[in-house]
């Protein structure tokens, strides 16, 4: 639970009540929280989680108390370039070539939405991932990227963009 709060860069709270040494437990805790959160930072630059966004009716940044989508990011990396990471939960062996072709033909448009919003958001060049894991290592669905693509991945272009928003408005 502690560990799962620092990672979202949370403070441990009063969550410990009691004596003295609970107390200076909790303060230990923070300050080991505050190293590994510099540490991370150093490494990968600012970390998001679980960020959600919000877009109105024109597709425009909006907020809770006026929006036509809703989503939340599982991770959002920030350093000069912007990374979307897409955790699927599902545990596989091998790549799911039907995952790829649903994103490639935008039949499945989470990762597309996900980065116009982030392209919305920063003033930054931005790549989103589809990941899933299995008991060994990664598996590496997808990649969209707003520039310098490869033949391995989509390239979110002017296009690309303007077919995303016509599935969207239909």
């Amino acid at each position: 639970y502690y560990i799962d709060k620092a990672y979202q860069g949370e403070k441990i709270k009063p969550y410990l009540k009691g004596d003295i040494f609970e107390k200076i437990y909790e303060i230990k805790l923070n300050q080991y929280i505050d190293k590994f959160r510099e540490y991370q930072k150093s490494l990968v630059g600012d970390i998001k989680v679980e960020q959600e966004f919000y877009l109105d009716e024109h597709l425009e940044i909006s907020d809770e108390n006026n929006y036509f989508i809703k989503g939340i990011i599982d991770r959002i990396d920030e350093n000069e370039e912007i990374t979307i990471i897409d955790y699927k939960s599902k545990k596989i062996d091998k790549l799911d070539n039907k995952k790829i072709k649903e994103t490639q033909e935008l039949k499945d448009v989470q990762l597309g939405l996900y980065l116009y919003w982030v392209k919305k958001n920063y003033n930054k060049p931005a790549t989103a991932h589809l990941l899933s894991f299995n008991n060994k290592n990664y598996i590496h669905f997808t990649t969209i990227k707003d520039r310098n693509c490869d033949k391995q991945e989509i390239c979110y272009d002017k296009e690309y963009e303007k077919t995303l928003k016509n599935i969207i408005f239909t």
